[in-house]
């Protein structure tokens, strides 16, 4: 009987353990990178650039939009993002003339992420791929393009900057993205410590 009193309480431990930790991330993709995959739209978060600017006023996240199946085009701008933190607060994007007024990192940030793509895969490798720089740099030939116009089986890829949330980069960050006709799509992630933070 003793044995039998215990059995509760082993699995009131174990429900107590899986509450305690913590929401769940999107579909681990890479190395800091996540997945979520809409009824259309599919999203890819390159979150290890952030961890470079954990002091920064602004947080830069690597981002990929795709489109697939039939239907209508979808428009993309900035202000289709919204950044969540971990205690549910939104922040929209900075504009492109706040970023190259008050940021000096763009360029850093530029040539960090030509050399350390987002990894895509083979998850775009029957779409074509659509130009995109919603910040480019005040050097070389960047264009700015306030917004994308995905057809079916198109995708981009362009950084979004946000004001550093409130609450820090701890926990789990949530990019949300809406509008053009399409239902919400939320991907959750995490951003890693610059210091040798491994995800297990």
């Amino acid at each position: 009987m003793k044995k039998l009193r215990l059995v509760p309480v082993v699995v009131g431990a174990a429900v107590l353990a899986l509450g305690a930790a913590g929401p769940t991330t999107s579909e681990g993709y890479a190395y800091y990178t996540y997945r979520e995959m809409g009824d259309r739209l599919t999203v890819l978060v390159d979150s290890y650039p952030a961890s470079l600017h954990g002091d920064d006023a602004y947080v830069p996240l690597s981002i990929a939009v795709g489109l697939s199946g039939p239907g209508k085009s979808v428009v993309v701008t900035p202000e289709s993002f919204t950044l969540l933190d971990q205690d549910g607060k939104a922040y929209n994007p900075a504009s492109y003339q706040e970023i190259a007024r008050n940021y000096p990192k763009r360029l850093f940030d530029d040539m960090f992420m030509r050399s350390h793509p987002i990894v895509v895969g083979s998850q775009f490798s029957t779409s074509m791929r659509l130009p995109a720089d919603f910040y480019p740099t005040m050097v070389g030939r960047g264009v700015r393009m306030e917004r994308v116009e995905l057809g079916p089986f198109t995708w981009f890829h362009t950084v979004l900057y946000f004001p550093r949330p409130q609450a820090g980069l701890e926990g789990v960050l949530t990019l949300r993205i809406s509008g053009g006709g399409e239902p919400p799509v939320d991907i959750r992630f995490r951003i890693p410590r610059v210091l040798g933070d491994r995800e297990s």
